[in-house]
């Protein structure tokens, strides 16, 4: 005999409108889930019951499933009933989908499955694209330039304040990245998926090169700077899905500014990755500065984006002909390998020369992140676009750019380093 009970009492047919949703259900369901289960329910159709506690009424699992139902005028919804208490009820509600999505991926035999797979629904085949090797749908493409390559700044600018322009999916705006208003106008009222930002550090930065390049709101006391960074992630957090990951570049010498700002302006804080530069700076501290932390969190609302399981997993078992390598080959390997370890330490090389930008950061250290928390199509912000890496990182994955950049100067580098990155042509609009 069983020593587990069966709680199942039996199972029909429910009118959607007639069932009780869980007054205590915790999930969220974004439109892409929406889209990719209604594609599934008109390929297939029901293969899988919702689940209704008969002492309660109450739905325990399905309320996507009973919603889409009601929206699309359905009259039927298979159901099973089980017995169970408050309290049980609430275990079960808790630990449905989390038991779920505690199984791992055999990435593998996942490719093998999906091979096989021709569907004609384009909901669902974004979904099934999204669970492909992320290494064979998510490879950067390279420009006509190289990644870090960018045109010198020129006083006389085409750009001028308020203008927006569209560089193929991008957008740019030379605007004020602290004005909800702007950013409004920037993303066209639509939620953005991420957040990748290099904000002015407040360090009175001056860049190394004789043209001696300074940086916009680069020089303001303690409590200035802190109500701008907070306006700033305000107005990012105003128009950032719930669940959208944030990667916000700054020093260390103002780390607790812009943690708090961070916090305050909606965000969750959850960790503090680390850029390892292949040179230090030389500069009048007693140890000189070889790195840059980069805050990692997310708006709060929904569960975030992460796909950097897959692509730990696929470039670990791509193993090349070591033998056969050289020296050079060999260390490039070993670090290639080593940034694809998703810990919160990050190594690329800073670009040799930042003549366009005093702060210029490599694309190699965004693309690294973009990878791991967004998918193509996605909209990434950038509320201080600087030199354009973003956009460029953006280009390479299939992602759209949202560049918010106050000075027209650098708004005439971004768009100029785009131009000469793919060949094509900016459009003011």
């Amino acid at each position: 005999m069983s020593r587990w009970k069966d709680r199942i009492t039996g199972q029909g047919k429910e009118n959607p409108e007639q069932l009780l949703a869980n007054p205590q259900n915790w999930r969220i369901h974004p439109k892409h889930q929406q889209d990719a289960l209604k594609g599934a329910l008109e390929e297939i159709g029901w293969i899988q019951q919702v689940i209704v506690n008969q002492r309660t009424g109450h739905l325990i699992d399905g309320h996507l499933r009973v919603e889409l139902s009601m929206r699309e005028g359905e009259t039927e919804v298979p159901v099973i009933y089980v017995d169970l208490s408050e309290d049980e009820e609430k275990i079960a509600l808790a630990t449905i989908d989390p038991l779920s999505a505690m199984a791992e991926t055999d990435q593998g035999m996942l490719d093998r499955l999906l091979e096989g797979i021709d569907v004609d629904n384009d909901e669902l085949n974004s979904l099934l694209e999204s669970l492909a090797s992320p290494d064979l749908l998510d490879e950067p493409e390279d420009g006509l330039t190289d990644d870090d390559d960018c045109p010198e700044p020129r006083d006389n600018t085409t750009c001028q304040p308020g203008d927006v322009w569209l560089l193929g999916s991008h957008r740019l705006m030379c605007g004020d990245g602290t004005k909800p208003e702007h950013i409004e106008r920037l993303v066209q009222s639509e939620l953005v998926d991420m957040v990748w930002t290099d904000p002015p550090y407040n360090v009175d930065y001056q860049g190394g090169t004789e043209d001696k390049l300074t940086i916009k709101n680069d020089k303001m006391g303690d409590a200035q700077f802190r109500e701008f960074l907070r306006d700033l992630f305000s107005a990012a957090c105003q128009w950032t899905k719930p669940g959208a990951p944030i990667y916000v570049a700054h020093a260390d010498t103002e780390g607790v500014n812009f943690r708090s700002a961070l916090q305050e302006a909606g965000f969750l804080l959850k960790q503090c990755l680390i850029w390892v530069k292949n040179t230090f700076t030389l500069g009048r501290q007693d140890y000189n500065w070889q790195h840059e932390p980069i805050l990692y969190g997310w708006k709060p609302g929904a569960a975030h984006k992460w796909f950097g399981e897959f692509n730990k997993a696929t470039v670990i078992d791509d193993e090349p002909d070591l033998k056969n390598m050289d020296k050079s080959e060999l260390v490039n390997h070993c670090r290639t390998l080593r940034n694809q370890l998703n810990t919160t330490i990050v190594r690329e090389d800073k670009p040799a020369r930042s003549a366009e930008h005093p702060t210029m950061k490599p694309v190699a250290l965004l693309v690294h992140m973009i990878r791991n928390s967004s998918t193509r199509q996605d909209r990434v912000l950038d509320m201080c676009g600087g030199s354009g890496s973003t956009l460029i990182a953006c280009e390479k994955l299939g992602r759209q750019a949202r560049i918010m950049e106050l000075d027209p100067v650098y708004c005439d580098v971004i768009i100029k380093r785009w131009e000469q990155f793919t060949g094509k042509k900016a459009q003011r609009i």
